[in-house]
């Protein structure tokens, strides 16, 4: 064992001196969780909205009623402005998503039936200002609409019932086409966790491929013989330069579940020693397929294409890219990248038995690819050929 774990040790001392190498298997998954998961996050969050409430005239008490009843405070988390400059400057430093001043004659231009003046200030996401928007102007639109109804029955029309309250409670504040396919598309977990998921499995496959292509690289340079010169057998090399991968790999998966925790907040579950199963079982399976795919391959290079197309394809099937992938879907289950992240799922949602049953399968795939890599090993440091 002490030849394997030499091994295992420069070849992790071999990848961690590559610092541009590190940098992308490390910092790339960490920004595609980043942008896709804040990017495509359409969930029904709260939006922080910053309100400055000028207007003291009859429909001051109206509009406040609103804005703390159940059908707008579903959708918005009012923040209280000293003033205008402020809403706006809160809304440019990113403490508040939306922003909403109430002039001093509100009151006055909407009874007299013109515009009346509502002053927005949208953020940085489309669809928290759509959102936004639509609440907000479900308040005047109501309002619009009773005004309406006076002009035709008279001044004798019951008051002005306050959104929030009664049978049709908050049927003029329709924001469902703003928050279009969240909850549908991720089921239970947010984006940050559902991509956090499926690009942590698929930077590991990038990771682990790393360990049979090297030995490729140093068989294609005659390197090989050099080894297989050595007095230890090239087969326990070799198996150390694979341990040399695995251990980065599982270096890798750590630094990525920590830092999207601590810094973007992903909830992972908190069974960090299941975590770290699926994580190490995903690369004994992916250096495992590796070791296959090169086996049968021509070249380093033809290895290493055919092998970063089956993650993509994987990838791209177990919905990764795409949380529904339509009639394409029933293959899913065909992929590694699926079992991984269903365990990873199950574990987020707080259902570790589910998880579980996951792993069961996952470590029924890695124990197959193991296996089949052992029997096709002597193909790969055959010096010979």
């Amino acid at each position: 064992m002490r030849y394997v774990w030499t091994a295992a040790g420069y070849e992790l001392l071999r990848i961690i001196r590559n610092k541009m190498s590190v940098l992308l298997l490390i910092g790339l998954p960490l920004l595609l969780i980043f942008l896709l998961g804040n990017g495509l996050d359409t969930s029904a969050k709260q939006v922080r909205t910053a309100v400055f409430h000028a207007d003291q005239g009859k429909l001051r008490a109206d509009m406040e009623n609103y804005l703390a009843s159940e059908a707008a405070s579903s959708h918005l988390q009012i923040i209280r402005a000293a003033s205008a400059k402020a809403v706006q400057e809160q809304v440019q430093t990113g403490s508040a998503d939306y922003g909403l001043v109430v002039p001093e004659d509100f009151s006055e231009l909407a009874l007299e039936g013109g515009d009346a003046g509502l002053i927005y200030y949208p953020g940085k996401s489309s669809i928290r200002n759509l959102t936004a928007k639509a609440v907000l102007d479900g308040y005047l639109n109501e309002l619009k609409l009773h005004m309406a109804v006076m002009a035709v029955l008279g001044p004798d029309v019951p008051e002005q019932p306050q959104s929030g309250r009664g049978e049709h409670e908050g049927e003029l504040v329709d924001v469902g086409t703003s928050n279009s396919t969240a909850k549908g598309d991720f089921g239970p977990l947010t984006s940050l966790q559902y991509y956090g998921a499926a690009y942590l499995i698929m930077f590991l496959f990038f990771s682990s491929m790393g360990a049979v292509f090297s030995i490729m690289k140093e068989k294609e340079q005659w390197t090989l013989y050099r080894l297989g010169a050595m007095p230890s057998p090239l087969v326990l090399v070799v198996l150390g330069k694979m341990a040399g991968v695995m251990l980065f790999a599982f270096l890798q998966g750590t630094i990525v579940v920590a830092v999207s925790r601590l810094v973007f907040g992903i909830q992972w579950g908190g069974y960090y020693g299941m975590i770290a199963l699926i994580i190490a079982l995903t690369i004994v399976a992916a250096v495992s397929l590796a070791m296959i795919i090169t086996s049968v391959a021509r070249s380093g290079k033809s290895s290493e294409t055919i092998f970063t197309l089956l993650i993509i394809i994987m990838t791209f099937l177990s919905g990764g890219m795409m949380p529904d992938i339509g009639v394409m879907k029933a293959m899913e289950k065909f992929t590694i990248n699926y079992w991984a992240n269903e365990g990873l799922h199950f574990l987020m949602s707080g259902a570790p038995r589910n998880a579980a049953a996951s792993v069961m399968v996952l470590a029924v795939i890695a124990l197959v690819c193991a296996a089949a890599a052992a029997l096709r090993m002597r193909k790969v440091v055959s010096i010979h050929e």
